[in-house]
């Protein structure tokens, strides 16, 4: 049995009760330390909401279209359309939900932060501190300083990145979109835009900025692994 399939199994047992005192404990605690268990078990609740949905939308619809073999009170009727319509809503939810997580999940498996290419190059104080507070992952602290440096393609470019790493796509697109053909950040900002598309949630544009990539760029292989598992 594979590990899916055995925690699908440990799933069925925790939802229906069938676990002892002891394994249900040592089922929460799991829970709360192992993120990887913790999101196969929230991918599973949002899979067996979403069989509960269309389940009851095709119970309702199996309703509506007996009326030719049972006359169903006006009523009922009016009950069943609601319901129905309710249920549709619900379907909808639980696969944006489950869209959002994944679109969320992969983001957070290939987001890496550009490393520091710059500061050995004995820069000035300003763009210094900036990137030394950038490598220490304080992208807020890192944006402010790069905010009051003058424009350049190296600031827009770290600049796009914080803002990625802050959860900000819409403002990082504004700062990757400067740099230029000819810039030596012209493949990393193709990859950092894409990711922030993706994390949009824009599969269309994540997958076309990817395709930008140049064959050589050491982003092209994880571009066109991603591309493979969005389409």
């Amino acid at each position: 049995m594979s590990q899916k399939d055995q925690h699908i199994d440990l799933f069925d047992k925790y939802q229906t009760n069938q676990l002892s005192e002891n394994e249900r404990i040592a089922f929460d605690e799991r829970i709360q330390n192992d993120a990887e268990f913790s999101q196969a078990f929230e991918q599973y609740i949002a899979e067996v909401n979403v069989i509960k949905a269309i389940s009851a939308g095709e119970e309702m619809q199996s309703i509506m279209n007996s009326d030719s073999k049972i006359s169903l009170k006006p009523t009922i009727r009016r009950w069943l359309i609601p319901v129905s319509v309710a249920a549709a809503i619900a379907l909808f939810l639980i696969f944006t939900q489950i869209s959002q997580r994944n679109h969320n999940s992969l983001f957070n498996e290939y987001f890496t932060p550009y490393p520091d290419a710059v500061t050995s190059r004995n820069v000035g104080n300003g763009l210094s501190n900036a990137l030394h507070f950038y490598s220490q992952q304080e992208y807020a602290k890192a944006l402010e300083g790069f905010e009051a440096l003058a424009e350049s393609d190296t600031v827009e470019f770290y600049e796009g990145i914080c803002l990625l790493a802050l959860k900000r796509p819409e403002e990082a697109l504004d700062k990757l979109n400067t740099i230029g053909i000819n810039s030596i950040f012209r493949n990393q900002s193709q990859w950092f835009k894409g990711l922030s598309f993706l994390l949009l949630e824009e599969s269309d544009s994540t997958i076309k900025s990817f395709e930008k990539i140049k064959a050589l760029s050491k982003y092209k292989k994880q571009s066109l692994e991603l591309i493979k598992r969005l389409q």
